[in-house]
């Protein structure tokens, strides 16, 4: 199982108290992936016209701590699947090097959360298919692991 939300810094009127809050809440209360946006003032919206909007570099600081944050709860919680066999969706080749492949297991969203890195790929015999991966390390907040 993995728990995922989102989260959205500098609504308006959130305090630097209630920053606070929110940050403490995803140290005590770690989980698996976490989106961060900024709140962004949408012409036409309510939200755009209420009182006490936040400015720019305070909503990037917020959001900057957050991700921060969760990056070190996912490279501590990454560690439980090094020796596990997962099935992954093996998506191509890694945009900067095709020595690695891209896969994910289905705790994973694409495009926004992190990945497994396939540095061993011998066996996939096509892209866009599910593969049995064996996790062999952890690199950052991705995964390395080899198809089997």
């Amino acid at each position: 199982i993995t728990i995922r939300t989102s989260l959205i810094v500098g609504f308006p009127g959130e305090t630097e108290e209630q920053f606070q809050a929110l940050k403490q809440f995803l140290i005590d209360t770690p989980l698996d992936q976490v989106g961060v946006f900024r709140f962004s003032q949408e012409e036409g919206s309510h939200a755009a016209t209420l009182p006490n909007q936040i400015d720019a570099a305070t909503k990037e600081r917020r959001w900057e701590e957050l991700m921060q944050v969760q990056q070190e709860i996912v490279a501590k919680r990454l560690t439980r699947y090094v020796g596990q066999t997962v099935e992954a969706f093996v998506e191509g080749y890694h945009p900067e090097s095709d020595l690695l492949m891209v896969a994910r297991h289905s705790g994973q969203c694409p495009d926004i959360d992190n990945c497994i890195l396939i540095n061993d790929g011998h066996n996939v015999t096509e892209f866009g298919k599910r593969y049995q991966v064996k996790i062999t390390d952890v690199a950052g907040i991705d995964l390395v692991g080899t198809v089997l």
